[in-house]
């Protein structure tokens, strides 16, 4: 390669001399910032459209076949399920609690009941945490050594469009099939659809329906309903009223009046309802009332009304003309 013949003028030679040395890198620099560049708006294209995939929601559908008695039968994707025929929603509920509450011998079985139990099941839901302290506390394949235990979904009410009535009853069995015990239950179910995208849920969970609570109690052993019954607590407020009238000295063979009488009484009474924490008054009258003590339930009270019955009202007391008795009939 022949070289250049440098110019006679020296300042072209020299700006010659440097676009030769440093002339390249300046152009490999430019080079390199358009590819940063275009890397880095490809970059931000493609993460924003991965973005925007992500925030979409893809529903696979399926098709789901119900025969005559209400069983959901698999056949097939079809559109996207919205809704649920009350049937199918009453049909898979009797499902669900026949395979949570049966105990069978064999293992195998009752292990598919457990699996089609909690393919209605979501993690993180008050029916999951409920089911999982029932197998904990009362696990079937322990229960299926010395009995069995048969389900008999009777009666599946809707309350709303989410929450639904079951009932059901158990028979109990032991290994040679004698009957044990015959157990009503009854429980509420609530309910909600989630269309399914996984191949293996849509086998044992075709339209979707999860449990999201479930209470149950048994309401009968003997096919009767429980009647709960209870004693409400309530605070009563009692008026002693005491008579002050003549015929409050009347005594007859005896030492106390009815007035002493009286006095024992109020205090007695008084004091049973004070430490029942009942507030308690006094109220007393001849041919009208003369003083009320209003009821309180401080255990002062019962002071209070002594204090009255003893020291405001013994002057009047002492004034009081006894009644005596008639004396017995002189007879010559």
């Amino acid at each position: 390669m022949a070289s250049r013949t440098p110019p006679e003028n020296p300042y072209l030679a020299a700006r010659q001399e440097w676009n030769e040395r440093y002339g390249s890198y300046t152009k490999a620099a430019a080079a390199w910032r358009i590819v940063g560049i275009t890397g880095m708006t490809m970059a931000v294209i493609g993460f924003g459209y991965a973005l925007y995939q992500s925030s979409q929601v893809k529903l696979v559908p399926y098709i789901v076949e119900v025969d005559q008695l209400g069983t959901a039968v698999s056949s097939g994707f079809p559109q996207q399920i919205e809704y649920a025929d009350p049937r199918v929603v009453r049909a898979t509920l009797g499902s669900f609690i026949a395979s949570f509450r049966s105990v069978t011998p064999d293992t195998v079985v009752q292990k598919q009941y457990i699996d089609r139990t909690y393919a209605l099941l979501r993690t993180g839901d008050p029916a999951t945490e409920k089911v999982n302290a029932w197998f904990r506390t009362s696990s079937p394949f322990e229960r299926a050594r010395t009995m069995t235990v048969g389900i008999e979904v009777t009666n599946i009410v809707p309350l709303s469009t989410q929450s639904f009535q079951v009932d059901w009853t158990e028979y109990e069995r032991d290994r040679q099939g004698k009957e044990l015990a015959v157990r009503r239950f009854r429980g509420v179910a609530t309910v909600t659809l989630t269309p399914p995208q996984d191949e293996s849920v849509i086998r044992l969970n075709p339209i979707g329906l999860y449990l999201k609570d479930l209470d149950w109690n048994v309401y009968a052993k003997t096919g009767k309903y429980y009647v709960k019954k209870f004693r409400a607590e309530t605070n009563m407020t009692g008026y002693l009223v005491m008579d002050l009238s003549q015929s409050m000295g009347y005594t007859y063979r005896q030492q106390l009046t009815k007035f002493e009488y009286a006095i024992c009484l109020a205090a007695a009474l008084g004091y049973l309802m004070v430490h029942q924490q009942d507030p308690v008054g006094l109220v007393t009258f001849d041919t009208q009332i003369r003083t009320v003590v209003p009821p309180r339930s401080k255990r002062s009270q019962i002071g209070t009304l002594l204090y009255f019955a003893f020291f405001l009202l013994m002057p009047w007391y002492s004034v009081l003309d006894k009644t005596k008795p008639e004396p017995d009939r002189v007879t010559m």
